[in-house]
């Protein structure tokens, strides 16, 4: 596990939500992916850019769904679905590493947010004559 050391003079804000705010903006999210175009950029890159062949971006989630409903193995709906599954997964293993972290200063995403955040890094702003 990290000794949780920085190397840099930094403030570490983390912006948190509710999980069931946060669910509804991952579906909205691949909702609006596949409006604009996730398929036929995926349907690109496989065609003709060797996406297949590649070790990491294949297995990126998204374009891993989409991969498996051009190859026939997956409907529409289900790659929309596994894919806002698999987002939901990712953001809690995001939530579990960093959560830990004492140097985090964990604040809602919410209106008040910017100016929490100007508070904490204060500190850090040089002084201006």
């Amino acid at each position: 596990m990290p000794a949780y050391a920085s190397i840099y003079d930094a403030v570490l804000i983390g912006l948190d939500r509710p999980t069931a705010e946060l669910d509804e903006r991952l579906t909205r999210r691949v909702d609006v992916m596949w409006q604009r175009g996730l398929v036929s950029e995926v349907r690109e890159l496989a065609d003709h850019h060797g996406l297949r062949e590649g070790v990491t971006a294949r297995r990126a989630v998204g374009y891993k769904q989409v991969l498996a409903m051009l190859d026939g193995g997956l409907s529409d709906d289900d790659a929309r679905a596994q894919t806002v599954q698999a987002t939901k997964r990712f953001v809690r293993r995001q939530r579990s590493w960093f959560r830990p972290d004492p140097r985090i200063h964990w604040l809602s995403a919410d209106s008040s947010t910017a100016e929490r955040a100007a508070e904490l890094a204060a500190p850090l702003t040089p002084e201006r004559p």
